[in-house]
């Protein structure tokens, strides 16, 4: 799928994207701030981005302005484990992001997440999106107020933060209808494009072919 905004592209990973990923995983807040290792050997990035690749609804976000690969958003099936919330129905979602620091500050994620909602609500028609943060992540926190979560739950001692600390756990979370019922949404314009026959070749490459390889030969956009 390849959802286009005023300023962004969002597609699938491709194995071409391993330069542009790797400078972003290998910087030192990225990871950490999103609950993973700071990225120090390229060849466990391109492990990693090969993963990515084969993931149904991990929208990697492109900078119009340069073609860059700048981050992402994932779109994934909702874990009720990470959330002291109520019971949900079937089919529900939970969506993760991240971003190169070097594009921080610019609106960048809140654009790029209406997208993939309006994709979820609209195309999709899941009932509900969840998202969370770490309660020290007071970024992450802002883009989802922005983007109209609503706090649903917290979870104490979630994990370690920069600072050596312990934070909590800040569980989000917006329905269907109060899409539908924010104003924010209601005039949003992106282009979508049906991208399965990409998709599947692109996932192909990604789990037949040794990482070395890949890296060697010259791929074409399969938009």
């Amino acid at each position: 799928m390849k959802l286009e905004t005023e300023r962004l592209i969002l597609r699938n990973y491709k194995i071409t994207d391993i330069e542009d990923y790797w400078e972003y995983v290998s910087q030192e807040k990225v990871g950490p701030m999103c609950g993973w290792p700071q990225y120090t050997d390229k060849q466990k990035a391109v492990e990693r981005l090969a993963i990515e690749i084969a993931k149904p609804n991990q929208f990697a976000i492109v900078w119009k302005e340069n073609n860059k690969v700048i981050g992402s958003v994932e779109l994934m099936d909702y874990k009720p484990e990470r959330y002291e919330t109520e019971a949900e129905k079937e089919n529900s979602k939970e969506m993760a992001f991240l971003l190169h620091e070097g594009y921080w500050g610019k609106g960048i994620m809140p654009e790029a997440c209406r997208a993939v909602m309006k994709y979820a609500f609209e195309k999709l028609k899941v009932p509900s999106i969840f998202i969370g943060h770490a309660e020290a992540n007071k970024q992450s926190g802002r883009v989802q107020e922005k983007l109209g979560f609503r706090i649903t739950g917290r979870r104490e001692n979630y994990r370690e933060w920069l600072d050596g600390k312990t934070t909590a756990l800040i569980g989000r979370k917006m329905t269907r209808q109060e899409y539908l019922d924010n104003p924010i949404y209601q005039n949003l314009q992106i282009k979508v494009k049906d991208t399965k026959l990409g998709l599947l070749e692109e996932k192909l490459w990604a789990t037949k072919l040794d990482t070395r390889e890949r890296l060697k030969l010259k791929r074409t956009d399969c938009f």
